[in-house]
């Protein structure tokens, strides 16, 4: 896992993914190689983006998964700027 920041987009969150040979590399590839990739970086904007180009459940169910992962990771870079400014 990379360090993330705060602002840090999902779409940058999954570059960690590309050189990877299993379904979260296969995602992460299609991503980027995908030009009209939504710019929005919401759950709910980039599900209605998959399924408007007809993604099949399994990348959506890679999609979710990935989805808690980068949410997690992002709330645990929250907390440690919260902790560094009220040291």
């Amino acid at each position: 896992m990379t360090q993330l920041n705060q602002e840090q987009t999902f779409k940058q969150f999954m570059k960690q993914y590309r050189k990877q040979p299993n379904r979260f590399g296969d995602l992460a590839n299609d991503m980027a190689a995908d030009r009209s990739f939504t710019k929005k970086n919401t759950r709910n904007g980039i599900l209605d983006y998959l399924d408007s180009v007809g993604a099949c459940d399994d990348a959506i169910d890679i999609f979710k998964e990935l989805w808690l992962e980068y949410e997690s990771e992002i709330r645990i870079e929250k907390y440690k700027a919260f902790r560094r400014v009220s040291k």
